[in-house]
């Protein structure tokens, strides 16, 4: 709202018309009013890399496929991978060169019925999304090709664990998983500080704290090497700060992961800023 009524300062009253928000935000706007077009409801829900996995054990198991040959985990890989390639279930590009990849495919079809009878879309977790703000406006964004699934790939390489195990070693801290989760974020660190001095020379201006929301870069260890490498304050960020949340509202289950409700905060504000 604010930066629409700088704009209206600007340029006047057809700044009115202009959309601002988070970039989940206005995603998810364009998605709700676009819906129809992809045969999706208006209030889809948005399934994250927890969700999806879930999803695609349930279908393995109702294909009575062996986890152990056909693991979840790879299985939504193969998913997001196609999904990255703009390939739909039933394109002719799709890989089916063996039986691992010509079941996938087929969980894939499943997948995205079962995501329309339950009205979900799903987002990867295979990228992050890096923005500069200067005095409230938007001085830079870009996205890097580093995420939630690159950290679990590198500590289940490293320790030779599942996926599963790997989120439990980050979540309870007890493996020293500094060296791989440093390997991870090195190139990570490296644009966000060149980002960062890039902006501080154009716009004559020194960006003094970092927020980090979403899957495992809030993590303790990610966190301390962000910290480590960046030299200002590096603090999560919950998309309820600022807002007066009522007690309970958020279950049990996910206190502590509340930068889940992003987009859903962000389309809310969408949609009262837009009625």
């Amino acid at each position: 709202r604010e930066l629409v009524e700088r704009c209206s300062s600007l340029v006047g009253p057809q700044a009115s018309d202009l959309w601002a928000g988070t970039f989940h935000g206005i995603g998810a706007r364009i998605l709700r009013r676009h819906a129809e077009i992809l045969d999706f409801p208006q209030a889809f829900s948005i399934y994250d890399g927890d969700d999806q996995l879930r999803l695609v054990k349930e279908l393995v198991a109702e294909a009575n496929l062996d986890e152990t040959l056909f693991a979840p985990d790879a299985v939504r890989s193969y998913i997001e991978s196609a999904k990255n390639d703009g390939l739909a279930p039933d394109a002719p590009e799709l890989r089916r060169y063996d039986v691992f990849t010509e079941k996938s495919a087929e969980i894939y079809e499943r997948y995205q019925k079962r995501l329309r009878q339950l009205g979900a879309m799903d987002f990867g977790d295979t990228t992050s999304s890096f923005a500069i703000f200067n005095n409230g406006l938007l001085a830079l964004v870009r996205r890097f090709d580093v995420g939630t699934d690159t950290i679990l790939e590198k500590i289940q390489e490293s320790l030779g664990v599942d996926r599963d195990t790997a989120k439990g070693i980050i979540a309870d801290g007890a493996f020293d998983i500094s060296q791989p989760v440093s390997e991870v974020l090195e190139p990570l660190i490296k644009q966000i500080m060149v980002s960062r001095d890039f902006v501080e020379r154009r716009e004559d201006c020194h960006i003094s704290k970092i927020y980090v929301s979403g899957g495992l870069v809030i993590s303790r260890d990610s966190l301390d090497e962000m910290r480590a490498s960046v030299g200002v304050d590096v603090d999560p960020w919950s998309p309820f700060d600022k807002l007066h949340v009522q007690p309970d509202a958020v279950p049990e289950n996910l206190v502590g992961q509340e930068w889940r409700f992003s987009a859903a905060v962000g389309a809310a504000l969408g949609l009262f800023e837009e009625e």
